[in-house]
């Protein structure tokens, strides 16, 4: 990536950023992820569990990782829809946030461009401070229980749509001060209402959660 490029880049500070020639993922960029990822987010000692993917399956990439003792498990091929976390429930979650964005984007024919490198950034960023809010903890947690990882169900619990897609924030108005524009979400970690301006054009992202 070249300076000019990383220049122009929108660079938050949750969202660590990279790019390949050919754009599918490599032992390099695994490599990278354990090291500017992984490594800052677990503990000492780690248990990972990964699909089967070639680019991830050399044991040697989680064994540079300094000071972290990391034990990967890795998924058998054909069986990801099954017992892989992230396919049974959780991914499912952030795709309505990021659909909403669009849609909003569409329907209200908003001169935004999704597809700009910087909005993607923009996006994934916000969604992932969104989906780290408390009051996801079990929603999180239920996606183990339906891959059969862990005996205890941590249901009910309150998912995406029911945080930050009430219905009555559709009628209701943007809380920021002086706006008198439609709220769009509820955000998930301080309640507020917002429009569409306040929580994606001008980023409203929580620090500290």
């Amino acid at each position: 990536m070249g300076e000019t490029v990383k220049k122009r880049l929108f660079q938050p500070s949750n969202v660590i950023i990279t790019c390949s020639k050919s754009g599918k993922l490599t032992s390099s960029l695994v490599r990278y992820w354990c090291e500017k990822c992984l490594g800052p987010s677990v503990d000492k000692e780690c248990l990972l569990l990964s699909d089967s993917y070639s680019g991830q399956n050399d044991p040697k990439l989680y064994q540079d990782i300094k000071s972290k003792s990391i034990q990967r498990i890795m998924i058998p091929k054909n069986t990801t829809c099954d017992i892989q976390p992230l396919d049974r429930y959780f991914n499912r979650q952030m795709k309505i946030l990021i659909k909403r964005v669009y849609h909003h984007v569409a329907i209200e024919q908003i001169d935004i461009n999704l597809w700009e490198r910087n909005n993607i950034i923009k996006l994934i960023s916000l969604v992932h401070n969104q989906l780290s809010s408390r009051v996801f903890k079990e929603m999180i947690q239920y996606s183990w229980f339906c891959s059969g990882y862990t005996s205890v169900n941590s249901s009910p619990f309150k998912n995406v749509l029911q945080v930050c897609f009430p219905q009555i924030a559709s009628i209701e108005q943007c809380q920021e001060k002086q706006c008198i524009e439609t709220a769009f979400i509820n955000c998930s970690i301080c309640s507020k209402k917002l429009c569409f301006d306040h929580f994606f054009v001008k980023y409203h992202f929580h620090k500290k959660i």
